[in-house]
């Protein structure tokens, strides 16, 4: 569908010389230049307006690749608490889990320092 409507843009815009607009019955007919039919479907056509957004598509897309390659910190930690109905019902640490690593990719492999630390 998209070769068909580029297709057909070429045509109108290699195959036309001038295309004639609106006038009046009282007024000569109105021409534009090849350079002005040009001007217009290059700043008003939706394909034309598409194309033009192709290069902040690649930025972002780029962004994106970089991004896999910044450092993470990662801290998680985690604990369960049971109460003992034998001591009124006083909460009592199941376990306990504390994790926290520094991550740097490189190109080859990833660096992983961390501590872990498990109570229970």
């Amino acid at each position: 569908m998209l070769i068909i409507r580029l297709f057909f843009l070429l045509v109108c815009v290699l195959g036309v010389r001038q295309v004639f607009c609106k006038t009046d019955s009282t007024s000569s007919p109105n021409y534009f230049a090849l350079g002005q039919l040009l001007d217009l479907v290059l700043n008003y056509h939706p394909v034309a307006k598409q194309a033009a957004l192709l290069p902040q598509e690649a930025q972002a897309e780029l962004m994106i690749a970089k991004g896999a390659f910044d450092p993470v910190l990662d801290i998680h930690w985690n604990q369960k608490r049971l109460f003992n109905k034998d001591q009124n019902w006083i909460p009592a640490t199941y376990y306990r889990n504390w994790n926290n690593f520094l991550k740097i990719p490189t190109y080859f492999a990833d660096i992983k320092i961390g501590f872990e630390q498990y109570l229970g």
